[in-house]
């Protein structure tokens, strides 16, 4: 079909694709062109064997030197991770077994220094599956070289109520206009252990 923008109508393409792990989502245009079909862009779909978990990290924007004992599940959205000790590769797990997330922002601004504090905050409040969490500790971290805003806090699983603690790291890079987020998840009694981990 076509796509107004601004006006001016071209011709777009989308495509779905159901594969065995999930769904893709296709899409063509060509800006400037009046008339045509942008499906022709599209010269075919073939489903590949998903990459072992050393080649999915190795394809995404940052590395990790060290897994400290922890496993890749499987990352996202090509710039994302999600890692675990525990045996279920699954976050829905992660209220009863320790797992981390660590994601690069995409397409977002970076809040300016005075408003860090806030905007990391916020994202912990936010944090799907653990409502109310309560600060147990706050602090200015250094990784890798980039500034960071590290919150500590105790949360209840939505899901189950299992006692959690939570740890959100949120590392600045202002040249690069961009954000890392790390969010380790543990439960509660198991912290003295996990919270090493999830450091290393």
């Amino acid at each position: 079909g076509t796509q107004t923008v601004q006006g001016r109508s071209f011709p777009k393409c989308v495509v779905v694709f159901g594969g065995r792990g999930g769904t893709g989502l296709f899409s063509a245009q060509k800006p400037g062109v009046e008339s045509g079909d942008a499906c022709d862009l599209i010269s075919g779909i073939a489903e590949r064997e998903e990459p072992e978990p050393g080649a999915q990290l190795a394809a995404l924007p940052f590395a990790l030197d060290s897994l400290a004992g922890m496993r890749v599940v499987r990352t996202f959205a090509g710039n994302g991770a999600l890692l675990t000790r525990g045996p279920a590769d699954t976050l829905e797990e992660a209220p009863r077994q320790p797992v981390m997330i660590i994601a690069r922002s995409v397409g977002a601004s970076l809040p300016s220094e005075p408003l860090r504090g806030d905007f990391a905050l916020r994202a912990l409040n936010e944090f799907d599956g653990y409502p109310e969490p309560e600060i147990v500790s706050t602090a200015t971290v250094e990784v890798a070289g980039l500034p960071g805003i590290e919150h500590v806090a105790d949360a209840v699983s939505a899901g189950d109520g299992t006692p959690a603690r939570l740890v959100q790291t949120i590392l600045f890079d202002g040249e690069a206009g961009i954000y890392y987020r790390i969010v380790g998840i543990s439960p509660r009694a198991e912290w003295a252990e996990n919270g090493p981990v999830f450091a290393a």
